[in-house]
């Protein structure tokens, strides 16, 4: 399934919220078709709910968001042959992918695994400005409706403040904001807020055959906000990277 190129507007939350939810936020945004039966057309791994995030969504497209989410439980997105969209741990999928008699008479693919010397993921914290800033101000003609799309930097406490038009329909979220204005002239929109500074705490993963001449591969994901799930994040992904049909970590 393909989902629509439309942006989702991340919000800020004063509590930490699951993968879990975000990725419903995320499915529902989208406006995807449900199956006949209104069934919806995804499949969520329950134990999305058990890895946290304070980070508001960023303006990306719906899939950019799933597999940011999915990257950040240590999983994988799918569709699998029903059509259903998919977010499950790694190596639940790969015991579905069987050898079969094709793959057997297939021309066999040779790459080389990079050699490592540790795998890192940062551990990203939002905090807003003390004082609110003006984050967009525009002139827009306006003959009768008029449908508006911002994007500005992410903030908190977002105001728009609309003079020359009236708003028959406001949506406002962390880094965007869906305006519907009526009138006849030009209409000044001002967005303001507390802009965020985000900082990070990088953790290391060590490999456990490290070669002092290899890479370092860094993980960055602005869904992690936390060490210890920076830390889980990264030996997930070291596993991934050197033998993931092995990783007892990450089962």
């Amino acid at each position: 399934r393909i989902l629509p190129s439309i942006s989702r507007k991340g919000l800020i939350e004063e509590t930490t919220t699951s993968m879990y939810k975000l990725a419903l936020d995320v499915l529902e945004d989208s406006g995807i078709a449900p199956f006949s039966g209104a069934a919806p057309p995804w499949k969520l791994w329950e134990g999305l709910a058990d890895f946290m995030t304070a980070a508001p969504l960023p303006v990306k497209k719906h899939k950019e968001l799933l597999q940011l989410i999915a990257h950040a439980a240590c999983c994988v997105l799918y569709t699998d042959r029903e059509g259903y969209i998919r977010i499950e741990p790694a190596n639940d999928v790969q015991d579905n992918f069987k050898l079969d008699f094709h793959t057997m008479l297939a021309r066999p693919k040779v790459s080389q695994i990079p050699t490592l010397w540790a795998v890192e993921c940062p551990a990203y914290t939002y905090a807003p400005e003390t004082a609110a800033s003006e984050l967009h101000k525009e002139s827009y003609s306006v003959n009768g409706t008029l449908e508006l799309h911002l994007t500005f930097s992410q903030a908190a406490d977002v105001a728009v403040d609309v003079t020359g038009a009236a708003v028959a329909a406001k949506a406002v979220f962390a880094a965007a904001a869906d305006l519907t204005l009526t009138g006849n002239g030009e209409a000044v929109v001002t967005v303001t807020g507390r802009k965020l500074e985000s900082s990070a705490r990088t953790v290391t993963a060590p490999v456990e055959k490290p070669d002092e001449n290899g890479s370092v591969e860094t993980l960055d994901n602005p869904l992690v906000t936390d060490a210890v799930h920076a830390l889980a994040v990264a030996e997930c992904s070291r596993c991934s990277v050197l033998l993931p049909s092995v990783c007892a970590s990450c089962s």
